[in-house]
């Protein structure tokens, strides 16, 4: 039987290729051989980038100046295992990075919401109940509905749940209803919060405090 190892450069390339993008890392670490083979393969994480997200905004297919395929995949990989985990504590203590990575992602996103990989990717990440708690931890939530987690402590959480939630665009209750009658209390405690203008100081003013 032939082993993996032993089949031409070119061979081993289209198998990789063909593999989920999610799984790279996995193969990565199987030996020495594979890991360094697939390390710093420009070639083989570009190919799998494009395949699931869209080419990054700006970036011509001749352009010299690319992007990190690997580093940026493998922050995708990390985000989706992130919030495939039903734990709000590890959301929380991950919340910079989720932020972070979610925002970059719709940054380099290219067409609109309906035609976007990026945003297909990231839609089909936040669908789950108990994703929420992680959109809803904002002092405006915990204002409008005492039974939710509750506001988190620091002021930059707050901002970055509040963010997050700006960025999903949709009302949502803690039983995951989109359109649920939470929504309407909700604006009316949202549009107290923007036309506040003891709130417009020279500090500015942030996300959701």
């Amino acid at each position: 039987m032939t082993c993996l190892l032993s089949l031409p450069a070119e061979v081993l390339h289209i198998i990789l290729t063909e593999v989920d993008a999610h799984d790279l890392a996995a193969i990565n670490g199987t030996c020495q051989e594979l890991n360094s083979y697939i390390t710093d393969n420009k070639l083989l994480y570009q190919l799998h980038y494009l395949r699931n997200w869209d080419q990054p905004r700006g970036l011509s297919t001749d352009s010299e100046d690319e992007p990190g395929w690997e580093e940026d995949l493998k922050r995708y990989v990390r985000l989706k295992k992130l919030l495939a985990s039903e734990s709000y504590d590890l959301h929380r203590a991950e919340l910079p990075f989720i932020c972070e990575t979610i925002v970059d992602h719709l940054r380099c996103s290219i067409g609109t919401s309906e035609s976007s990989m990026n945003v297909a990717y990231l839609t089909s990440l936040l669908t789950e109940v108990h994703h929420y708690p992680l959109l809803s931890s904002s002092s405006l939530y915990a204002l409008s509905y005492p039974k939710g987690p509750g506001a988190l402590n620091s002021a930059e959480e707050r901002q970055l749940t509040a963010k997050l939630h700006c960025y999903y665009g949709v009302p949502i209750t803690m039983d995951g209803n989109p359109e649920a009658s939470l929504g309407y209390p909700m604006h009316a405690y949202a549009r107290a919060r923007v036309y506040d203008l003891r709130k417009y100081t020279d500090e500015g003013t942030f996300w959701g405090l």
